[in-house]
């Protein structure tokens, strides 16, 4: 990917209490084309471009900010 095709993105950088970086948090907002492929049952695709798998999740949120479990 070179760096024309890449965008900036929305993140929250989490600390804990002596201030060192925890996580973060980022939103990515789907297309109408997403949203199509979506609603046709079509998934959401992550690439990592590092040798090991990094822990993650992946969730929505209400007109609230509230997550919507699923489950």
């Amino acid at each position: 990917m070179t760096d024309e095709e890449c965008m900036s993105a929305w993140a929250v950088i989490h600390r804990d209490e002596k201030g060192d970086i925890t996580g973060y948090t980022t939103c990515w907002k789907p297309s109408y084309e997403d949203l199509q492929a979506l609603n046709e049952g079509g998934g959401v695709f992550v690439h990592y471009p590092f040798p090991r798998l990094a822990p993650m999740s992946l969730f929505t949120v209400d007109s609230m900010g509230v997550c919507n479990d699923a489950g």
